[in-house]
């Protein structure tokens, strides 16, 4: 940006331009709303693609990116893609092998609820391979339950009058029971 691209403490002569430029700047804000919300949404700060690559020879499948045009199913593929390499970048686990001693809890609000389910097993088939243990908090419905083969121990929580939360953990058995 031009308004400080000289420095954060700018000679005195220096700050008229700066004031200026800042002030156009806001004025932008007030009267190109578009723009504003552009310019200010991190996500279009930065562009993200994932090459598909096949196994046997490294050939490229195809190429995803947020501009492609590209089904739900194939954008959610996008999205899980960047989630894992994230996740695996901030918890410094490139290049660590799955039994490496690390942190590798992540917490993950109805991850799978506009996601279809084979791209939802996908994902849970990447977090695994990346070792990283899920704690996925999801409705007790039928997009909650594209987790129950992935899961070791399932933690229930209930309000039966509206007014006080209750967790209890449930064994595999029954949690089945609880389903059914």
């Amino acid at each position: 940006m031009a308004c400080l691209s000289r420095t954060l403490n700018p000679p005195p002569e220096e700050r008229p331009r700066i004031f200026k430029q800042i002030q156009l700047l806001m004025q932008r804000f007030d009267t190109d709303e578009p723009w504003m919300r552009r310019t200010t949404d991190v996500r279009n700060w930065f562009d993200f693609g994932v090459k598909v690559r096949r196994k046997s020879d490294n050939s490229e499948v195809e190429y995803l990116d947020k501009s492609s045009g590209k089904s739900g199913g194939q954008k959610a593929r996008l999205a899980f893609a960047i989630l894992a390499s994230a996740i695996t970048a901030q918890s410094g686990l490139v290049g660590a092998g799955k039994g490496a001693e690390s942190f590798r809890l992540v917490v993950i609000d109805e991850v799978f609820a506009r996601t279809d389910e084979e791209n939802s097993q996908r994902a849970l088939e990447l977090f695994r391979k990346l070792g990283l243990q899920l704690l996925i908090v999801s409705p007790f419905d039928a997009k909650g339950r594209i987790v129950e083969d992935y899961v070791d121990s399932f933690h229930l929580t209930t309000n039966p009058n509206g007014n006080s939360s209750h967790i209890r953990r449930a064994s595999r058995v029954e949690y089945e029971a609880l389903r059914n």
